[in-house]
């Protein structure tokens, strides 16, 4: 990675004083075992005042943590997903309104039939309320294979009427979008090398991919964090995932590349020179499209952790991630964010956050799978504590 120009921060109107106690706040989680490293990023009005790498980024030989890590994305792959789409739709190849089974005959059947493009972007189809196993994919290893698990998801029936509710499943619904883009391409190209030539090629973003060769020294391996204990590495099914395409999961990138992407959405579709999406798309995608309709997919750890399910609406977007909107209620994107602001997240724990009224821009790309609504609730913690350095 090119050397990352770092400006001061008082110099774009951030607090020095205070990116300080972000850094002290993260080293409380890395003490606490909450996550074992992390490189984090903050920017205001495109220029970088804040990058850190702190910890360690393999808890089995003590690696320190380096800012031109790869981490393994997770969910926040889907955001590169769903931009993909969005630049096809500007294409014209086809419509948020376009019924899948136009594309993928197979897909309409089941009372699946009036299934939209609209519908996959913003998890409203309600196929699976769980992740894994899925009927008819041969294990977790078979994820990896785009078009089986496309397949798989065309011969599954919804468990609730299309657009009722909102049921995440990032695995189902984004390998059919990805399944889409192949199915629509002139070049006959795969979907990996779809994304690459028309997202992160355009945007300078070398080191980030759809699967990753396993042997990159770079490479962050997945383990989770339970507390002070360290976790084995080999423990984790993730580390498997390096072949294959998950559209939903399995991209590996850095932080200064997620930085390039989601500066493109925070100026409205194009980053140094290269236009990826239209203002007129990005405007309309940085939207909630799902209300306050609860995430299903996560009503167990409402339960578990006293919150009422309204405390944390949907707000799902077009981009494959989370609006803040108006009013008290948790938000990965940080309570005290704009209403138009945008978060893309993923387990592991990774997000990305943008504040357009703001001119503020976070990446965070953390050691250390955090299970469950705590992860959103300590995502909205760091956010906050960044949007309260600007000044």
């Amino acid at each position: 990675m090119k050397t990352v120009e770092i400006v001061s921060p008082e110099s774009v109107g951030m607090n020095s004083k205070g990116l300080e106690n972000v850094t002290k706040n993260i080293q409380k989680d890395i003490d606490a075992g909450i996550t074992n490293g992390a490189v984090v990023l903050a920017a205001r009005k495109g220029e970088i005042c804040y990058l850190e790498a702190m910890g360690t980024t393999d808890i089995e030989t003590n690696r320190p943590a380096k800012v031109d890590d790869v981490f393994f994305l997770m969910s926040l792959s889907k955001s590169l997903t769903a931009v993909t789409v969005l630049k096809a739709i500007d294409q014209g190849k086809f419509r948020l309104d376009t019924r899948v089974s136009e594309i993928f005959p197979e897909f309409g059947a089941n009372g699946k039939e009036n299934v939209t493009v609209f519908h996959l972007l913003t998890h409203q189809v309600n196929l699976m309320n769980n992740f894994h196993p899925v009927p008819g994919v041969d294990g977790l290893q078979g994820l990896t294979d785009l078009e089986a698990v496309a397949k798989a998801a065309a011969a599954v029936a919804p468990i609730s009427k299309i657009g009722e509710g909102f049921t995440y499943n990032p695995i189902l619904t984004y390998s059919v979008l990805g399944y889409l883009l192949v199915l629509t391409d002139e070049k006959k190209r795969s979907f990996s090398q779809i994304v690459k030539d028309e997202i992160f090629t355009p945007l300078g973003m070398t080191d980030t991919s759809f699967g990753r060769d396993k042997s990159d020294p770079r490479i962050v391996p997945m383990v989770f964090c339970y507390g002070p204990q360290k976790n084995k590495k080999e423990a984790v099914f993730l580390n498997g995932w390096n072949k294959g395409e998950i559209p939903g999961g399995n991209a590996y990138s850095t932080a200064y590349d997620v930085f390039k992407f989601a500066e493109m959405l925070r100026l409205g579709g194009s980053y140094n020179g290269a236009r990826i999406l239209s203002p007129a798309m990005v405007k309309f995608a940085m939207n909630n499209y799902t209300g306050n309709k609860p995430n299903v997919s996560f009503t167990s750890d409402f339960y578990r952790l006293g919150i009422e399910l309204d405390h944390i609406p949907g707000n799902y977007s077009l981009a494959g991630g989370y609006i803040r909107g108006e009013g008290y209620h948790a938000s990965p994107v940080g309570m005290f964010a704009s209403p138009h602001s945008f978060a893309g997240m993923g387990g592991g724990s990774t997000i990305m956050m943008f504040d357009p009224e703001k001119e503020l821009t976070v990446v965070y790309l953390g050691h250390g799978h955090t299970l469950g609504l705590e992860h959103f609730q300590r995502m909205q913690k760091i956010n906050d504590l960044i949007i309260g350095c600007v000044d």
